[in-house]
């Protein structure tokens, strides 16, 4: 596996990577993780692939993690820090807040407000993944997110 240093570096046992198969993203667990000396590549076991040949099904499938990449300022940044952000929906065109992150491994979740609910009614909350398929874009100098919500999320 190669990739984004920052995110190598942070990778570790027991957490998931996601591997894409038939267009789904699906959680495998990380069981052992050797970095080779570069930092740019790593060897990955996972948990329940126990042969070669398990392993080769998924030779040239594409891997994702759930961890975002810090830049040089925010060293050590970590997905609690888009609290606070506005998140702009592509698909409905609202606008809402980051309120809270659940963590769970491998299905992190932002808790969301909308900003449009008024005093009488309040605002309701939804969970979105914190994944690539639903964030496109993350500007943290301007604390805004760009995402295209899953169907369903916010429909009533």
């Amino acid at each position: 596996m190669s990739g984004e240093v920052e995110v190598i570096k942070e990778l570790k046992e027991g957490m998931p990577l996601f591997i894409e198969i038939s267009g789904q993203r699906v959680p495998f667990f990380i069981e052992e993780i050797e970095p080779d000396f570069s930092g740019k590549r790593c060897s990955v076991k996972f948990e329940f692939i126990e042969s070669d040949s398990e392993a080769k099904k998924y030779l040239g499938c594409d891997v994702f993690s759930d961890i975002i990449k810090s830049d040089s300022s925010e060293k050590g940044s970590e997905i609690t820090k888009l609290i606070g952000f506005e998140i702009f929906d592509q698909v409905s065109g609202s606008y809402f807040v980051v309120d809270d992150v659940i963590k769970h491994p491998g299905n992190t979740l932002l808790v969301i407000k909308n900003t449009t609910g008024s005093k009488s009614s309040g605002s309701k909350e939804f969970f979105l993944p914190a994944a690539a398929d639903y964030i496109t874009k993350i500007n943290r100098d301007k604390k805004t997110i760009i995402a295209e919500f899953p169907a369903g999320l916010i429909d009533d």
